[in-house]
């Protein structure tokens, strides 16, 4: 049975015209075999949090893959991102899929970028599947 990460809430900076920020979502694969992870980025509307995307991975053995947000989904957006990840790891307690998020900022004068927030794999935390299904249908949301 696969368990739900959330890297719970977040803020994502508003910046100047002359900058560009977006979030990337990395999925890194500690196994030699390939394993599929579900994402799922929530933005928050009011009281209620609003899917903004969903996607299905396929992580192959021993890679990373990553997902990109743009600006326009995301800048001055409060966040949380999710992803359900397989855990017939190689370890208990360990999952072999380890996600991270990174928000980025590109100034557009130059195309330097710059490293605004990191959430490493070792800040998400998992959520239950009941807490999740509940959290799901108070925010309309449903889950097969």
């Amino acid at each position: 049975m696969p368990v739900t990460l959330t890297s719970g809430l977040f803020p994502v900076a508003q910046l100047p015209a002359a900058q560009v920020v977006s979030v990337r979502i990395f999925l890194a694969n500690l196994e030699n075999q390939p394993h599929r992870a579900t994402v799922e980025v929530l933005r928050l509307e009011g009281n209620r949090k609003e899917r903004i995307r969903w996607q299905q991975l396929e992580v192959p053995g021993d890679e990373r893959v990553s997902l990109e947000l743009s600006s326009d989904e995301v800048e001055g957006e409060t966040i949380e991102v999710n992803v359900t990840v397989p855990v017939d790891g190689f370890g208990a307690g360990t999952f072999p899929v380890a996600p991270s998020v990174a928000v980025i900022s590109l100034f557009t004068g130059d195309g330097t970028t710059s490293l605004l927030q990191y959430i490493a794999a070792d800040d998400f935390a998992p959520v239950s599947r009941v807490e999740r299904e509940a959290k799901a249908a108070l925010h309309g949301l449903s889950y097969a």
